[in-house]
């Protein structure tokens, strides 16, 4: 680009694209004139031309861009750049400029045409004027402000938080050259301080949180005079979820959350406390099922010793009573007293069932003889008071897995209360058949049936139908309860229906697939269809005793020879009536509980205990445990005598050692019998032993302690077999006999 030289303060300056710039001599070279720093600074370029008037303020024109800069003279000699003296020239290019002297007069010549400036007059005061909102959008094109006067401290539009994105418009009233005037702006709440001056005529803000905020706007014009300011405040609502009643919401929730979780902390510490209360009070249920077991234990231990001291004499009466009026008399006895051990058995019964201690032995069987057997028992009986009694089944035999008890003590409650409540001239009807998976038993009568509101009842235990002091028929109310356990022990069902006056008819059913059992509940034995009543049935006629040798009282006191039985009962009367009947075949001793019994055992050797389970100080399972444990006395034979009649009660003392279980009350032959049998067995098994030549312990049917003992004595005749005067008594010693 060209070079053009100018004199300013009595020096050369060389005007060029790139600034002005002078020459400096120590250097010879060009250097950037200071003196035309802001100039430069501000970035003119193609300097035109350098000139200086009479006042010695300078003017500077330049073409790229169009512009006339105007340094004014300090009194310190330095140079201020004043734009707002060349603010209204337009922006074309300038070619030169020309200082008239004695005038005042500044011409500067474009391409177009020339401009004259009077440098002489005085500055142009300042003219206030306002600055303008013309408009406020928000977001959406919601016109919030159309340019109307502002009240100074009016609060503003509220916006909601949908629409937090404001457009400002605004404007200056100043004309002089209004595209030329410059605007800051301030968003208070939003914005730490004024923008940097700009020609913009407006303002965007987006995405602004909720809160108060206050626009500030000041211009200014040409001659770079400021405007007053003005202000515009608005409010951008907060979202629903931040709104005050939304808080007020959230509070009220946290408050029915704690009040939720305070009453959910509560139920849940009453639930606690009433299961604790719950586990207390099973705890002491238990405890009163076992008191009640117990009970039922020891109560028909009272019962059953009594009654064995009535039916054993009352036996052996009949049977050598002369008179047939006495006879007739003492059966009455003895028919009363089964009853009572029958109503003893069914409350023994139930109270096993409710303790869960009795257990299902079903076995493979034809229950069709089998209830033909039970029904034939009660032939007799109703004949007697003119009852028809038929049984009819769909099939002649019929094999499925039953336990022969229970089933026999369901059918004759059953049986018994349907014979009971029968008129004379009445029928009795017992069906049998097969539904779909079950066999079914069907008894039925034509007695005075159920009142229909009272049908709900009649398995409650204790409940009668007829409670009134005047009713025709006895009972307790026990009979129909253990028929209903007694079936859903078998995993069967059982109904009834009934009409007042015409009869009534229950129905029992019991699966016939063997998969309907658990495998313990399962016995595998051999079959029978017959039903084994026993002396506990109250409709079975007992065969008078015979008397039996062994078991003939005599006045004759037995020998020494005689075999010693060593008697252990807490009853007197019952010792009593058991030794008349044993003497004088055996020679009996006594004692009053199982620990005399355990002293006098070891100083006389007895060949046969009979022992009750239940006596103070040891019981007759300890006594067992005892003697069967001693070298001395493990060879004698034990037999448990007591009320305890159920299975578990019999596997407990056969487990530990005893030889026989015998359940009061008992038949005195049957007892004479089995102390017979017994003794006879030890006896054969000695005459064994001193016949052998060799003898090999464990080949022998014998005890563990019994074979200890054996392999002791051949030890200790092994070891002094060479020795002439090894005696009898030397051997005794030697194995601590």
């Amino acid at each position: 680009g060209q070079i053009t030289v100018h004199e300013v303060d009595g020096r050369p300056v060389f005007a060029m694209d790139e600034g002005i710039f002078r020459f400096d001599a120590a250097t010879e070279r060009f250097v950037p004139d200071p003196t035309f720093a802001s100039v430069v600074a501000a970035g003119r370029r193609g300097i035109s031309c350098v000139a200086q008037d009479e006042r010695r303020n300078i003017w500077v024109t330049s073409e790229k861009p169009g512009h006339v800069d105007f340094l004014s003279r300090q009194p310190d000699g330095s140079y201020v750049h004043d734009p707002s003296r060349t603010a209204r020239f337009p922006a074309v290019p300038y070619w030169s400029v020309y200082p008239e002297p004695g005038t005042g007069a500044i011409w500067f010549a474009t391409p177009h045409y020339v401009l004259c400036l009077d440098a002489s007059a005085p500055p142009r005061p300042p003219v206030a004027f306002p600055s303008l909102i013309r408009s406020v959008v928000a977001s959406g094109g919601s016109l919030l402000y159309g340019g109307a006067p502002l009240a100074p401290e009016a609060p503003g539009p509220e916006l909601r938080y949908s629409s937090n994105s404001v457009r400002f418009e605004y404007a200056a009233a100043s004309f002089d050259d209004e595209t030329r005037n410059e605007f800051q702006t301030y968003l208070e709440g939003f914005e730490k301080g004024w923008s940097a001056w700009s020609t913009e005529t407006r303002k965007d803000y987006t995405n602004l949180a909720e809160g108060r905020y206050r626009f500030h706007l000041q211009a200014r014009n040409v001659h770079g005079h400021p405007s007053s300011p003005v202000a515009y405040a608005f409010r951008v609502l907060p979202p629903w979820y931040r709104a005050s009643w939304a808080y007020a919401s959230y509070l009220l929730l946290f408050l029915g959350l704690l009040v939720a979780v305070r009453r959910y902390e509560l139920r849940r510490m009453e639930v606690k406390h009433q299961r604790q209360l719950e586990r207390v009070e099973l705890g002491k249920l238990r405890e009163l099922d076992e008191l009640k077991s117990r009970f039922f234990a020891n109560i028909s231990h009272e019962f059953r010793t009594p009654l064995s001291l009535i039916l054993g004499p009352v036996g052996q009466m009949i049977a050598e009573a002369p008179e047939e009026k006495t006879k007739e008399r003492l059966d009455l006895v003895r028919r009363n007293a089964r009853r009572l051990l029958q109503l003893i058995d069914q409350l023994l019964d139930l109270s096993r069932l409710e303790s869960g201690k009795m257990q299902l032995h079903a076995t493979p069987g034809d229950i069709v003889g089998f209830v033909r057997s039970i029904t034939t028992f009660f032939t007799g009986v109703a004949e007697q008071k003119g009852i028809t009694l038929g049984l009819e089944a769909a099939v002649d035999r019929l094999d499925i897995d039953f336990d022969k008890d229970k089933v026999e003590k369901v059918v004759t409650n059953l049986l018994a209360n349907a014979v009971k409540f029968t008129p004379e001239g009445g029928r009795v009807a017992v069906a049998l058949g097969v539904v779909t998976g079950w066999a079914e038993i069907r008894v039925s009568d034509t007695g005075i049936g159920i009142p229909a509101d009272r049908l709900p009842f009649v398995f409650d235990r204790f409940y009668q139908v007829d409670g009134s002091p005047t009713r025709e028929h006895e009972g307790v109310g026990i009979g129909l309860a253990l028929v209903k356990e007694l079936v859903a022990l078998h995993h069967g069902r059982v109904d009834v229906s009934s009409q007042e006056g015409r009869g009534t008819t229950f129905a029992i059913r019991f699966p016939t697939d063997r998969d309907a059992y658990d495998s313990e509940e399962i016995v595998a034995v051999s079959d029978t269809s017959e039903a084994g009543l026993d002396a506990s049935g109250v409709l079975v006629e007992e065969v008078a005793p015979k008397e039996s040798p062994a078991a003939s009282p005599s006045g004759t006191a037995p020998s020494d020879e005689e075999p010693i039985v060593l008697l252990v009962e807490d009853n007197e009367e019952l010792r009593a009536y058991v030794r008349r009947f044993l003497e004088p075949a055996y020679r009996v001793l006594e004692a009053r509980d199982g620990a005399e019994a355990l002293d006098l055992s070891r100083e006389v050797i007895p060949d046969l205990v009979i022992s009750d389970v239940m006596m103070p100080r040891l019981s007759g399972y300890e006594l067992c445990r005892a003697l069967k444990t001693d070298e001395r006395t493990s060879h004698v034979p034990v037999i448990l005598l007591t009320a305890k009649a159920g299975p578990e009660h019999k596997l407990e003392g056969l487990e530990i050692g005893a030889d026989d279980y015998v359940t009061k009350p008992f038949d005195a032959q049957e007892l004479a019998a089995r102390v017979k049998n017994l003794i006879e067995t030890r006896r054969k098994l000695r005459q064994r032993f001193r016949g052998a030549v060799v003898l090999r312990p464990s080949e022998m049917a014998v005890s563990s302690v019994d074979k200890v003992f054996l392999k002791k004595l051949l030890s200790a005749v092994e070891q002094h077999i060479g020795e002439e005067d090894f005696s009898v008594e030397a051997l005794g010693r030697e194995v601590g006999m």
